[in-house]
């Protein structure tokens, strides 16, 4: 839980959530596009498919929204809170692109083509954006909780925190820095192959579609709201 008290809800903040962006999504890339100036957006967590910020493979998957998001950030105010389809996005918005990837070249002399092809598309990653205008929440500091233009508090969160024991543990083992760096490393050794084949099953599952007419709807939100 994290209070925040030099951000203050604007009354025409526009909230994106579970957008699940995935390469080819045009749809979604537009709706980004058309975002007015100066509006106050607030992206509550699963805008990617998939997203781990620490692995340049995902960030080079999720380019061409990471890349909105970053020409956004000149403009307008964003504030992110992670999901659990998208996590580890500090690696992203705060830190520039490592520099073990030319040592790892420097090392090996096999398969030096796909490491070329590789750090090449890597070197694409570059990132232009307003660092000041872009604030990161990760899942184990949500909710947060801010005053609105009317001064009445509110509790933000992606919608996942204490469903129940065992997910909460999973998703922090998920997002450790014990695991994070391990994924890291089978990303470098792998050329990305190894994040592309878990990408590529993740994207094949069919997402639980919800309604606001669903006939349990009222049941529902009391329930998540008592879990709060």
């Amino acid at each position: 839980m994290t209070f925040i008290e030099d951000i203050i809800l604007k009354e025409d903040a526009i909230f994106i959530a579970d957008s699940h962006f995935k390469q080819g999504d045009n749809a979604l890339i537009e709706s980004f596009q058309r975002i007015p100036k100066g509006v106050q957006v607030f992206l509550m967590g699963d805008i990617f498919h998939l997203l781990i910020g620490a692995l340049q493979s995902s960030r080079l998957e999720n380019q061409e929204l990471i890349s909105i998001i970053c020409h956004l950030s000149w403009n307008n105010s964003i504030i992110f809170l992670e999901g659990n389809h998208d996590f580890s996005l500090q690696s992203i918005w705060q830190n520039r692109l490592d520099s073990t990837n030319a040592n790892l070249c420097n090392k090996t002399t096999l398969n030096r083509q796909k490491m070329s092809e590789y750090q090449s598309c890597l070197d694409s990653l570059s990132l232009d954006y307003n660092p000041s205008n872009i604030r990161i929440y990760s899942h184990s500091v949500q909710p947060i909780i801010l005053r609105n233009w009317q001064n009445c508090f509110c509790i933000l969160a992606h919608g996942d925190l204490w469903i129940n024991p065992f997910y909460n543990q999973y998703r922090k083992i998920l997002s450790s820095d014990a695991l994070i760096y391990i994924f890291k490393l089978l990303d470098k050794l792998s050329y990305g192959i190894i994040y592309r084949n878990i990408s590529c099953k993740i994207a094949q599952r069919t997402l639980a579609k919800f309604s606001f007419y669903r006939s349990d709807f009222v049941e529902f939100m009391f329930e998540r709201i008592a879990q709060y």
